[in-house]
């Protein structure tokens, strides 16, 4: 994770601030860091193309979300089982 947010500052410091700004509203909302970390995957690529417009720059969080979100499975599967653990447990 901490790879691509280093892509997504050094594409637009404005888009790195909205994730991580999405990425704190999940995580003081649910304190569940990898719901947060997938729901920045999830955003990554509508607001690169809306921050960064139609330009490859934009483009190329399609696949590195795509990447975040086939690592993060095993969370998941967690997720889905209510089994994954909060940030303070």
């Amino acid at each position: 994770m901490s790879t691509a947010a280093g892509i997504v500052f050094a594409l637009s410091w404005q888009l790195g601030l909205a994730l991580l700004g999405v990425w704190l509203v999940i995580v003081l909302l649910t304190r569940i860091s990898s719901l947060a970390a997938l729901s920045v995957a999830v955003a990554a690529p509508p607001l690169g193309l809306y921050v960064i417009g139609n330009h490859p720059e934009a483009w190329v969080l399609v696949p590195i979300a795509a990447l975040l979100i086939w690592r993060h499975r095993s969370n998941i599967r967690k997720l889905l089982a209510g089994e994954e653990r909060r940030i303070g447990q």
